[in-house]
């Protein structure tokens, strides 16, 4: 029988808007994804707004 084990994983979700709230309502969504994967939790969140194209994140003050 397949158990399913505890992985530790790392992703991103960039946004291009950095008005206030942004980021509440996409931690919302991946909040609702993460609920379908019952030993999964988001474990923290770094808020980078105004990140749309290659190479933007870099350098940004919140990732320091």
């Amino acid at each position: 029988m397949w158990e399913p084990r505890l992985v530790k994983k790392k992703s991103a979700i960039t946004v291009h808007e950095d008005e206030e709230g942004v980021d509440a309502r996409a931690n919302s969504g991946l909040g609702g994804w993460i609920e379908c994967f019952p030993k999964a939790c988001l474990a923290g969140t770094v808020f980078t707004g105004g990140v749309n194209g290659v190479g933007e994140i870099d350098g940004q003050p919140a990732l320091e």
